[in-house]
């Protein structure tokens, strides 16, 4: 499971390095985690190219809410076809990781949190309600937030993240400002004018020279990987290509 850990966000960034296409599927599940102690509902959509983001929700907690999913599906020679997602608060920390193979009706996996591991069964499938579609559609320039944020903390336990922020600069919305800082144990940053085309930016961080890119969708976005003399300047190859979740 650490591998998953380690490897998901640049496995992310792998299967949407190129635009991507546009077909979605959608599915909905009822299931448990902690030998059936606990009940979920999870609800995932899945864009052609692999990009996946979902809720879930806890129907015996205290105030329940749906909680954002996203991340990606994957193959492995020793897994075969997975699902790994981040569950994610409203202010970008991540408070779970979802781990799912298919089963023969539904999938079967892990529900992870630091040292907590739960398996996760889901077996019953439900109806995906409209108004929580759509998570995959390109934001349009209004939905683009001014602001995302990531944490990994609750994952790894160390005190790293990063926040992007994000403004339209010219009437025909082609230039965005843009300002990423990514916090410790290494600090990667980018900060300038780049050129927006539908819902993808392009940035170059001018010291370093290497460029990114940046898929916006309504809730989040992510920011792909470097090209450049030197990828791993300031720790960028494993720091600036995160997924941001928009907290305003």
């Amino acid at each position: 499971m650490k591998k998953i850990f380690l490897t998901i966000i640049m496995c992310v960034m792998a299967v949407i390095a190129a635009k991507a296409q546009e077909n979605v599927t959608y599915e909905a599940w009822e299931g448990t985690i902690n030998k059936g102690k606990t009940p979920v509902l999870v609800f995932l959509e899945e864009r052609d190219d692999g990009v996946v983001a979902g809720w879930i929700k806890y129907p015996n907690a205290k105030k329940p809410s749906y909680l954002f999913l996203a991340g990606g599906k994957f193959q492995e020679e020793e897994t075969g076809d997975y699902i790994s997602v981040h569950e994610y608060q409203k202010d970008g920390h991540r408070s779970g990781h979802i781990f799912l193979t298919k089963a023969e009706e539904g999938y079967k996996g892990e529900w992870t949190h630091l040292d907590t591991e739960y398996d996760m069964v889901l077996d019953k499938p439900i109806s995906y309600p409209e108004e929580l579609k759509n998570q995959l559609a390109p934001a349009s320039k209004t939905q683009i937030g001014k602001e995302y944020s990531f944490e990994y903390d609750h994952i790894t336990g160390d005190l790293r993240g990063g926040t992007a922020k994000f403004s339209i600069k010219n009437n025909n919305n082609s230039k965005m400002a843009y300002e990423i800082g990514v916090y410790a144990p290494n600090i990667a940053e980018g900060k300038g004018i780049g050129v927006l085309y539908d819902n993808v930016m392009t940035g170059v961080e001018e010291e370093a020279n290497y460029e990114f890119h940046v898929e916006f969708f309504p809730k989040f976005c992510i920011i792909t990987n470097i090209v450049g003399p030197d990828p791993y300047y300031y720790g960028a190859n494993t720091t600036l290509a995160n997924i941001y979740i928009k907290v305003k």
